[in-house]
Parts: C-alpha cells; structure tokens; sequence
C-alpha cells in the first residue's frame, strides 16, 4: 500500500529555516552574472555626482554591487584593496569618501540584465568618482550694476592639438572670436599650415541680439558667478585649460577651470562656460557646424576659392553633412585640388567622397555618385572604406553603399592602421556608434543584405570574437553565426570577452573553453580575473577547475 504522506510539523519547519534562508542566500549568489564597469554604467539609471564635504579634491573609490533581477542595489562593499586604472590602493571601510561613495550606491537603480529573455541578478566591481562639495569664495556676494555699454564677457578655451580661442561677448550684442593663426581667406590652400583642432582659425566677428547678451547675464546672476574663487586647478592629469570672465564695468571676476570639478567648481561655472560658446556661436569656427555657411556668405567668402576647397575636405573630424552640401550647393569646385589631405589624393570630389564613406553622408554620396565620382576612385578603395568605416554605424547608409555596388562583405586591408575586417566586424568594435540601438540596426542590415557573421578577418577571427553586447551577440547567433569556430591558435571566441554574460552563452551556444588568451590565461583564470562568476559556475559543472583568487 502506498504510504500517507508525512506530515511536517512546526518544529521541523523552525529548524528548517537557517538551512533554507542559507540556500536561499547561496542560490542569489549562484545566480549572479557578472558585469563589466562600462556595461555596469550603460545600464545604471540614475547616476549623480556623488560629494564628500571632507574632501580637498576629488579620489576613487572601487565598490562591488550587487543587484537583484529588478535592478536594485542589494549589496556594496568597498574591497581593502582596490585596484582599477592600472593602480593598486587601499581601502579604509571608515574613510570619508569610501562612506559616502558606498551609501550612494545603495540608493543606484540599473535597467534589468536580460539572459536570453529573463531579468537576471547581477554584480560588478566598479570604480567611481567621489567629488568634494562645491567650494566658494564668498556665497553671498553682491552682483555689481551692469554698465550695457562697458559689458565684457570673454572664455578662453584650450582646444585639442594645442590650439587655443577666446570668445568675447559685449554688451550689444557685438561677438568677436579669436585665435593665433589668421588665413587670408582668398588665396590659402594648405590646412596643414593651420593649428590643429579648429576648423577655421583667425580673428572673426558677427552680432547677436542684444536680449541673448541680458539673458546670459541673468544666468551669470542666478549662478552666483561672483562668489566663486578665481582659480580652481587640479594637481594632476593633462587637461584644457578654461577662463571665464564677466566684466560689468562696476566689478569684474576671472575664474580658471583646470579639471575644476575635481577641486569644488560648481557644476553652474561649468554649464556657464558651455553657455557662452552656445550664445556665441563657437561651434562654427571651432568645429565646422551648418551656421559657418551663413557666417562665410555673408562675409563675401567665395564658395569657389581655394579656402573653400580646403574647408570642405576638413580632414580632422568636422563638416556635418550639411555643412559639405552648402558648400557644394554654393558652388563648390569639385574638380579643384587642394592639399588639405597629405599625401594628395586628388580632385575636391574624389576627397569628399573618400569622406562621405567614412562618415556615412548618405545624402553626399548618392549626390557625388549620380556626378560619377563613386567610379573615380581607385579599385577596390571604396570597399575598403566601407569596411573601414563600418558602415558608419548607419542602416540607411548601409542600403545606399551597397545598392550602389559595394561590396557588403569587403575586407578592410590595404589602409593604414586599419582593421582587416569586413565592416560587419568593423561595427562590432567601433565606438562612434551614436548608440547601441544604431549599432544593432546596422548589424541586421548588413547581414540582411547578404553579410557573412563566419568571415574572417586578419588574424582568422570572427565578429563573435570582438563583440561586447548580449543583444549583437544574440542577433548574432540568430542569423547563423558560428560559435563553435576557433582562430589559428585554436581559441574560440568565449576566451577573447570580458563580459561575463557573452562568454556564457558563447559556451551554451557550443564554443570551447580549452586554451589560453594572448596573456596565457585559461578560461577558468579568466573567470576569476573579470569577475565573471557565471562563467566560473558553467566550468564548474563541466569539469573545468577555476582559478582561485586573481585581481581584476
């Protein structure tokens, strides 16, 4: 006869509770994915400056958090020896900073970690940023009378490469920009004369409405400018220097800003500073933005002049879109050439369309295309851009690039510095992705329009082995990419990732854990280096031993 069940009594129950209140413990701990510090802070939803009163400037703090399937902080701990950024400190549990950056993290929400379609605990070691609080010199110091006619207000900036500006605002309106170098627009030909990291250097002027002026006054007022100290500069680290001056003719302040928010600079000087070069209009000369044109034209600037050339191929980042079709819409010589580039490539249109497949000017190739300068170039160059570039990060370009006969799998080899790759393995690693969302749109456009995730590049390895989201791999593997392939040192891809989440489902999706990374680690060690508890627990159940101990 089959037996009644037994039946469990209270005291049993109470007995039972340590032991499963300890299995309960041990199964969240068990369940935790490891994340990286930059997918730990892309998926954190409410940062915020985190201040020490106690502080004279500004120190790291390293912390382990973990989080529960929701997103919220259960746990922080600060390690008494922290290592990130290449150094090794110590920890006091009671040091000010440490106090403060680990109640702050308590208080921190993350967007769910999704593990192949559910919400997973998660931990981190990260390291932070603990500010000291906003220093002033005198709080409550009056604001002087403004004199309209004597008003001055003037920020000098430190720029990439070593150039410099200063920007000065008067009182009605009048906006001068100033830096070293002065081209004489009619004849110049040669940027590289130029000091790099301005689109157009020189002495330039233009007016804006005299409320603009009173409503960044206003905004000095409310921003206690005159209380702050003049100077705030850290001890450490390169970095550009800022001055920002308001002088009303009754009184007159000048702060310096060297990595000012380190030693107390209140976060108001700094969006002050990015207000003045907004009011100004700084960004046309600086970086070549749509506003230059209107600026140029009503200068009497010739749209066919050599200076022309030479700004329209700017071959340092600048030129938005729109910015090159003015200058083509204005009469742009496309058959001139110009040196801007070095070594010469060629005519103004051969170089544009060189820079519209490496940024993704949709709008600029198929105009360049439909003049025939697509078939100018040298064979096989604007594959090898495409592929350089990624697609730049861009769906729409994608389809235009290819509807126009580019090759969608073309390797990237022949151009100096650049990846091997075809741009499909391009994207996976390029970080002018304006977001991941782009990324993923791209990704799915290439492989729609014919991409192979199995090819390989230069050194015999796969877009799985340079991936670093869960959402590409994930579409990755959707659309026949390859797991179980190995590079010519018989690595798979579940050795060459960080991420605690991509080598596990690297390993589900059949990879082998056998070998050792460029460092001549083992995956086992691997898992005890990055924190990638997962990993760790997948070995463990396959009969792999894990490394025990290790620093990140």
């Amino acid at each position: 006869m089959p037996q009644a069940p037994r039946r469990v009594t209270p005291l049993l129950v109470t007995a039972l509770l340590p032991l499963l209140s300890a299995c309960a413990l041990h199964r969240d701990t068990d369940d935790t994915i490891g994340l990286s510090s930059t997918t730990f802070f892309g998926h954190l939803t409410n940062q915020a400056d985190i201040r020490e009163p106690s502080l004279a400037e500004a120190t790291t703090v390293e912390l382990k958090v973990r989080a529960n399937e929701d997103g919220r902080v259960t746990a922080v701990t600060a390690p008494p020896q922290a290592h990130a950024y290449g150094v090794d400190w110590p920890q006091k549990a009671d040091d000010p900073a440490v106090k403060t950056a680990v109640d702050a993290a308590r208080r921190w929400r993350l967007r769910p970690l999704l593990y192949r379609g559910h919400p997973v605990p998660t931990q981190a070691t990260v390291a932070v940023r603990v500010l000291p609080a906003e220093r002033w010199a005198q709080p409550d110091a009056p604001f002087p009378e403004v004199d309209w006619s004597k008003l001055r207000i003037s920020l000098s900036r430190d720029v990439p490469f070593g150039g410099q500006y200063t920007v000065t605002v008067v009182g009605d309106g009048h906006v001068v920009f100033d830096s070293p170098a002065q081209p004489d627009m009619a004849t110049f030909t040669n940027r590289a004369l130029l000091p790099r990291g301005l689109f157009l250097p020189g002495r330039h002027e233009d007016s804006i409405d005299p409320a603009l002026v009173r409503a960044l006054v206003a905004k000095f007022q409310a921003a206690r400018f005159f209380g702050v100290a003049p100077e705030y500069k850290a001890r450490s680290r390169e970095s550009p220097f800022v001055t920002l001056t308001l002088d009303t003719s009754n009184g007159s302040r000048r702060v310096v800003d060297y990595i000012g928010r380190d030693v107390g600079l209140p976060q108001s000087v700094k969006d002050l500073e990015d207000e003045v070069d907004r009011i100004a209009g700084t960004a046309r000369w600086t970086r070549g933005t749509p506003g230059v044109i209107g600026w140029l034209a009503a200068t009497g600037f010739d749209f066919k002049s050599d200076m022309a050339a030479v700004l329209a191929v700017s071959d340092y980042g600048w030129n938005a879109q729109a910015t090159v079709l003015e200058f083509m819409n204005r009469g742009l010589d496309l058959e001139k050439t110009s040196t801007a580039d070095r070594p010469r490539i060629g005519p103004v249109g051969i170089m544009l369309m060189r820079q519209a497949l490496s940024k993704g000017q949709t709008t600029v190739f198929a105009r360049l295309m439909a003049g025939g300068w697509l078939a100018r170039l040298q064979p096989g160059d604007a594959d090898r851009m495409f592929a350089l570039a990624g697609a730049n990060c861009d769906a729409g370009f994608a389809r235009a690039a290819v509807a126009a006969g580019l090759a969608v799998d073309g390797p990237a080899a022949g151009l100096e510095n650049g990846p091997n790759g075809t741009a499909l393995i391009t994207l996976a690693t390029r970080y002018s992705c304006a977001s991941e969302q782009a990324r993923l749109d791209t990704t799915a456009q290439l492989l729609k329009l014919g991409a192979d995730p199995n090819r390989r590049d230069e050194d015999g390895r796969t877009i799985l082995f340079h991936v670093h989201t869960l959402d590409l791999l994930e579409l990755l593997l959707s659309h026949g990419a390859d797991a179980t392939l190995r590079d010519p040192a018989g690595n798979s891809a579940a050795l060459y990732s960080q991420e605690d989440a991509i080598t596990l489902r690297l390993l589900e999706a059949g990879a082998s854990p056998e070998g050792r990374d460029e460092d001549g680690h083992t995956l086992p060690e691997r898992a005890a280096l990055y924190t990638m508890p997962a990993t760790a627990r997948w070995l463990a159940a396959h009969g792999q031993t894990t490394a025990p101990g290790g620093k990140k």
